[in-house]
């Protein structure tokens, strides 16, 4: 039986050691690397709930990485700028343990909750 699909590869290498692959290899799915000599990441999720686009920003943070969804420029009906939800996983590399926390509103009126730690 012939496999009828496709996956489309695409690698971008920039001589400054920034370096990212995109891959579309199965139906409804895209794949994302981001080499070390990238900070930060933006995903668009297109037409959610058949109407709304949603950014999602993948950052570094020292040994962090801090996920946050918004709508970018688009909108102003959303939470106000740096107040949306977010999430933030933290690798304290002496111990080999992850900390994720998730949070959501301004910094002095943020709504925050330990989601779990796991030793890696």
């Amino acid at each position: 039986m012939e496999d009828s699909r496709r996956s489309v590869t695409l690698v971008a290498d920039i001589s400054s050691g920034q370096q990212a692959d995109i891959e579309l290899a199965e139906a409804n799915t895209l794949w994302v690397s981001a080499g070390r000599g990238i900070e930060m990441a933006d995903i668009w999720m297109k037409g959610v709930a058949g109407a709304t686009d949603l950014r999602v920003r993948i950052m570094r943070v020292g040994s962090s990485v801090e996920i946050a969804i918004d709508r970018g420029e688009q909108s102003a009906n959303w939470w106000p700028p740096d107040a949306g939800p977010r999430m933030l996983i933290v690798l304290d590399e002496a111990q080999n343990i992850a900390r994720a926390t998730a949070s959501v509103g301004a910094a002095d009126e943020a709504k925050t909750a330990e989601l779990g730690s796991v030793s890696y």
